[in-house]
């Protein structure tokens, strides 16, 4: 633990590292829910998994059924993040450039 006032000596430069391969630990999601905060400074973002139920007889069907009444497929949770208004504007700006979409940003220029 450092004392106060202690400055080290020189400017220190620390870079994220990101895996090589990210696909080795990927998950699909299929679903996707935005909410904003209480004081809409940003999103929470919201991935998740669904199968959808696969019926070889009318059993199989029936027994789903008794076992979802309410006929709601629960939806497997896989990432769940937040992130201030900044930030998701920056997703947002970068993702649609990386697919080839030409978004605006709400200043008025271009995605790079």
């Amino acid at each position: 633990m450092t004392e106060p006032g202690y400055t080290p000596p020189g400017d220190i430069e620390i870079t994220a590292a990101w895996p090589s391969a990210p696909h080795t630990r990927s998950l699909v999601a299929n679903l996707s829910a935005f909410q904003w905060d209480q004081d809409r400074a940003g999103v929470y973002l919201m991935f998740g998994a669904v199968g959808v139920p696969i019926w070889l007889s009318d059993q199989d069907r029936d027994d789903w059924l008794a076992a979802h009444p309410d006929h709601r497929i629960p939806v497997e949770p896989i990432a769940s993040v937040y992130m201030n208004k900044e930030r998701v504007t920056d997703l947002v700006m970068k993702l649609g450039a990386h697919i080839g979409l030409r978004v605006e940003n709400p200043g008025g220029s271009d995605a790079e």
